[in-house]
C-alpha cells in the first residue's frame, strides 16, 4: 500500500520501532507517554502507509492474544531520506560551482537516465496511457501519492507529495530531474505543467503528446 503523509506524532511510534524488537501498546503507551487511543490511531496510519506491520503471539491457550508491532524496511527508507535532503542540495551546489550550470544539467540528465532504467526494467505496457499508469503504480509502491487524469485529451500524472520538495534551490534543478526521470521512463517526453513550489497542491506532468498507443 501507498504510504501516506505521515503526522508528527506518527513518525515518534515510528522512531521507536525502527531497529529494536516489536513492541506491544503497552510497551510503546510507556515508552511515548501517550494514551492508548493515541497509540492505536498512529499504529493505524502507520500501518495503513505500509511502514509498519503487526504479528499476532498467544502466550497460551486460554490467554488473550498479543499483538507485536515492529517496523517495515520501507520505514528505514523514509527516516533516512532526511539525510539526503541536507545532503543533495550541497551537492548539486558544488557541482554547479565546479562544472557550472550546463555541464551539471548534463551530467544530471546521465543520473536521470540510470534512474530511470530501474523504472523502465518494470514497464512493459505497449501503449502509452498504460506506461504512464504503471509508472504510477510504481511511484505509489515508493510512496508517492499520484494519479492519472485524461484532461483535453491529453495525459497528467498529478503527483500530490513530492520526493524532491526539500532538496529543491532557486533553479529547480531537482524539478528538472525529476521531470527528466519520469519523462525517460515512459520512454515520451513530460512537461511540468503545474508545481508545488508555485502555491498549487500537487504537480503536474503533462505527456507532451497526444495520448495514443505507442503503435500510432
Amino acid at each position: 500500500m501507498a504510504s501516506q503523509e505521515i503526522s508528527g506524532a506518527g513518525l515518534r511510534i515510528l522512531r521507536l520501532l525502527v531497529g529494536r524488537r516489536p513492541r506491544t501498546v503497552a510497551e510503546l503507551m510507556a515508552e511515548a507517554g501517550v494514551t492508548r487511543t493515541a497509540v492505536t490511531e498512529q499504529l493505524s496510519e502507520l500501518m495503513a502507509a505500509g511502514l509498519v506491520e503487526r504479528t499476532t503471539q498467544r502466550v497460551s491457550r486460554r490467554g488473550r492474544p498479543c499483538h507485536l508491532y515492529r517496523a517495515t524496511p520501507r520505514a528505514i527508507d523514509l527516516l533516512s531520506k532526511s539525510n539526503l535532503r541536507r545532503v543533495l542540495p550541497a551537492l548539486l551546489s558544488v557541482l554547479q560551482e565546479r562544472l557550472g550550470n550546463e555541464e551539471t544539467l548534463a551530467l544530471l540528465d546521465q543520473v536521470s537516465r540510470r534512474v530511470a532504467q530501474q523504472y523502465q526494467a518494470r514497464i512493459d505496457a505497449p501503449s502509452l496511457e498504460d506506461r504512464v499508469r504503471q509508472l504510477a503504480q510504481l511511484l505509489e509502491e515508493e510512496g508517492i501519492l499520484v494519479e492519472v487524469q485524461r484532461r483535453d485529451g491529453r495525459l497528467v500524472l498529478r503527483q500530490r507529495t513530492c520526493p524532491y520538495v526539500e532538496m529543491v534551490d532557486e533553479r529547480r534543478i531537482a524539478c528538472q530531474m525529476e521531470q527528466q526521470i519520469l519523462s525517460h521512463a515512459i520512454g515520451q517526453p513530460l512537461e511540468l505543467c503545474d508545481c508545488r513550489l508555485d502555491g498549487s497542491c500537487g504537480c503536474e506532468f503533462v505527456v507532451a503528446a497526444p495520448a495514443v498507443s505507442a503503435e500510432s
